[in-house]
């Protein structure tokens, strides 16, 4: 499997935009070139016995979004090899990585900061990549029942709009909330990150009844 960021995966080196680290950076090409460069990696990994290509930022506006992410899927599938998806529950950006959607966790938490994780002084969890790249994001709070509901709720849509071969999900390694809430329900306190602190239960999909 390659595990991959969409704005250092490039193909052919001498075009404007180049990446060569970093983290959580913006993308500096165009739509083009992002379907071109994940065409010939896909292609390749078919030739090669590769079965699967994580992409971290699949989902951005300013590479296609949505449509961009479909035609890639069109061509893994070709090439016999999974496309996953890399997901953050509560940090990561959530299933749209950015962009105008409503999957995208941090336009949700611009509009809901109440929703928001803290840290330990009471203000807003905040993660500043610095020399990993120029984001800067929040995080959401794993304990609250609206969070759950939108994490349950940003999978569905995910795998019912975009025919992927997976998902790669991560809760977050880059602060942990320190409301009442998380506070009671951890066994030890935490510092940066811990290994049992994702969200307290995720709603499961509705299924239609069997007839």
């Amino acid at each position: 499997m390659f595990w991959t960021w969409d704005h250092s995966t490039e193909w052919l080196l001498n075009r404007p935009g180049a990446q060569t680290i970093g983290a959580c950076n913006y993308y500096s090409r165009t739509q083009e070139w992002f379907e071109g460069d994940y065409t010939r990696l896909l292609e390749y990994c078919g030739r090669h016995h590769i079965d699967a290509v994580v992409v971290w930022g699949l989902l951005r506006d300013h590479h296609g979004g949505t449509e961009s992410a479909k035609r890639l899927c069109e061509v893994a599938a070709r090439s016999g090899v999974r496309l996953l998806c890399g997901v953050g529950l509560c940090a990561y950006g959530g299933v749209y990585y950015e962009g105008e959607s409503p999957y995208s966790l941090d336009l949700r938490l611009q509009k809901h900061p109440e929703l928001k994780a803290v840290n330990a002084s009471g203000e807003p969890l905040e993660f500043r990549a610095r020399v990993y790249g120029n984001r800067t994001f929040y995080h959401a709070c794993p304990s609250r029942k609206e969070n759950q509901e939108h994490i349950a709720e940003s999978l569905q849509w995910l795998f019912k709009n975009v025919p992927l071969g997976g998902v790669q999900i991560e809760s977050g390694d880059t602060g942990v909330c320190q409301c009442r809430a998380c506070r009671d329900r951890r066994r030890y306190p935490v510092g940066q990150f811990s290994w049992r602190h994702g969200p307290a239960s995720i709603p499961s999909p509705s299924r239609p009844s069997a007839r």
